[in-house]
This record gives C-alpha cells, sequence and structure tokens, in this order.
C-alpha cells in the first residue's frame, strides 16, 4: 500500500483540526525515496533514515572488511522500499500521537515485501552503477586472490 493510501486510512477518524495537524507533522517528517537512493550509493541512507547505528557499522564493514560491499549492494535495491517502510512507520506515530490512540502507532496494515520485489523500480542508471560495482569488486577479489 502506497504510503498516500496509508496516510487517507489513517487520517479517517481524525476531526479536522487533527487532520491539519497530521498533515503538518507528516510532511515534516516525510524522506524523499530518490534522496535515499542517492544517498545508499554512498552508503549514507542508513543516517539519513535514522539509523546511525547501522550506518556506523555498514561504514565500518566496508572499511575494513570489504564484505560490507554487498550491504552497500542490498542497500541500493532497497533504498525506496525502506524509505516508504519509514514514511509509513512515522505515519502510524504520528497519527497514534495525535488522535492519543496508542494502538494507530503499531497497526500494520499490509505485509512486508520480498526483498527484491522492488528491483525494478530502481532506474537503469542505479543498475549500471550497480553492475560496475559489483564487476569491479569481483576483479578486486580476484586480483587480491592471487589466482
Amino acid at each position: 500500500m502506497d504510503t498516500t493510501m496509508l496516510e487517507i486510512r489513517l487520517m479517517r477518524r481524525m476531526t479536522q483540526d487533527q487532520k491539519i495537524i497530521f498533515q503538518m507533522q507528516q510532511s515534516a517528517a516525510r524522506k524523499s525515496p530518490s534522496t535515499a537512493l542517492i544517498l545508499s550509493l554512498f552508503s549514507l541512507s542508513r543516517f539519513y533514515l535514522g539509523q546511525a547505528g547501522l550506518g556506523v557499522l555498514q561504514w565500518l564493514s566496508v572499511s575494513f572488511f570489504g564484505i560490507g560491499l554487498i550491504w552497500v549492494v542490498v542497500d541500493i535495491l532497497t533504498a525506496t522500499s525502506r524509505t516508504e517502510q519509514y514514511n509509513a512507520d512515522a505515519a502510524r506515530r504520528i497519527a497514534g500521537m495525535v488522535t492519543g490512540n496508542p494502538v494507530l502507532a503499531v497497526l500494520q496494515i499490509e505485509p512486508p515485501q520480498p526483498l527484491l520485489s522492488r528491483f525494478n523500480d530502481v532506474p537503469l542508471l542505479t543498475r549500471i552503477i550497480l553492475a560496475l560495482l559489483i564487476a569491479f569488486a569481483a576483479f578486486a577479489f580476484y586480483k587480491a586472490s592471487g589466482l
């Protein structure tokens, strides 16, 4: 379900004043999926989505272990869906605060999506960059292993 549809469903039982407060707070809390996608190319999307601990762990795993490149690839593929999930969670949380109904904060309206279900939503340029990153990582591994 789209975040906009979720917002409409959450606002059904709100008064007019609550709707205005909800919309103002939600527009301030909303994150852009395209910004998250661009930031994920540089392993910064976790910070953008408020997951600073995972962002630091990702940077350390890329810097010291190299295995973190797989994590970066997965983050690139899932950046838009993670942002939509963040926006949906924020909408539920804000609706719970505005209405005083904590049940709305934990309301699950749709099941979680599989990891690669949104791959077709990834722009072509991002797919090309991703393929080049994977090829470079494979080449670097090949050279480093001395095969």
